[in-house]
């Protein structure tokens, strides 16, 4: 059996004062494991373009070039992931433009989600910004409660990691309730309420894998 086979979407609009910082995290990322990155910029007006094309060049950073302005980071990921051939990949995750992620984020949600034998996967955070003190822990990994996905998600949707059958299911839905239409709705509500709602079970991650923007 060969390496699990990752993508990380990444939603993109005016964020390059932090995105370098970010997809550096990301590429920094240890483990063994194949990973693409893909990304979405929201017909940006700052710098984040030109950012974009500094890891471009490199081999598994990918951008959908399509110049459609979608108004809202839900759609962006919404966009990110129709857009992809999700065959191709065992594990898909979700990241923001201006965090920043452990180096062992991506491999210990994988093998968190195998030991739990999990489908989904989510963890508490870490937030930095002038209004938190250093080592602050934002937590999220609280026990599952019957029908609590119905009012909020399960944390902040830069922590989620889908394998490939679940986001799939999402996919469907996506395309069958015409999401797009929905500027308001939350992506990480969104995803956590269809799957938890079908049945597919979350490994929960009392680890601080993200450092949290706010």
């Amino acid at each position: 059996m060969g390496y699990p086979r990752v993508a990380v979407l990444v939603a993109i609009y005016n964020g390059g004062l932090y995105l370098k910082e970010q997809l550096h995290s990301i590429r920094n990322q240890k483990g063994e494991f194949h990973c693409d990155i893909i990304m979405h910029d929201d017909c940006s007006t700052d710098n984040s373009f030109e950012v974009i094309n500094e890891f471009t060049v490199l081999d598994n950073f990918f951008l959908i070039n399509d110049n459609i302005r979608l108004g809202s980071a839900a759609m962006n990921f919404f966009h990110l992931i129709r857009s992809i051939d999700l065959d191709r990949y065992d594990y898909i995750f979700f990241s923001d433009q201006d965090d920043i992620w452990c180096e062992n984020k991506i491999i210990s949600a994988i093998e968190l989600m195998k030991l739990k034998k999990a489908q989904c996967y989510f963890s508490d955070l870490q937030p930095f910004g002038p209004d938190f003190k250093t080592g602050e822990i934002l937590k999220k990994s609280y026990p599952v409660v019957a029908f609590d996905y119905l009012f909020q998600g399960g944390s902040a949707g830069c922590t989620y990691c889908l394998k490939s059958s679940a986001a799939k299911f999402v996919c469907k839905y996506i395309d069958i309730l015409d999401i797009a239409r929905c500027s308001k709705i939350s992506h990480d509500w969104y995803f956590y309420a269809l799957t938890r709602a079908a049945g597919y079970s979350w490994a929960i991650d009392s680890n601080p894998l993200v450092f949290f923007q706010r």
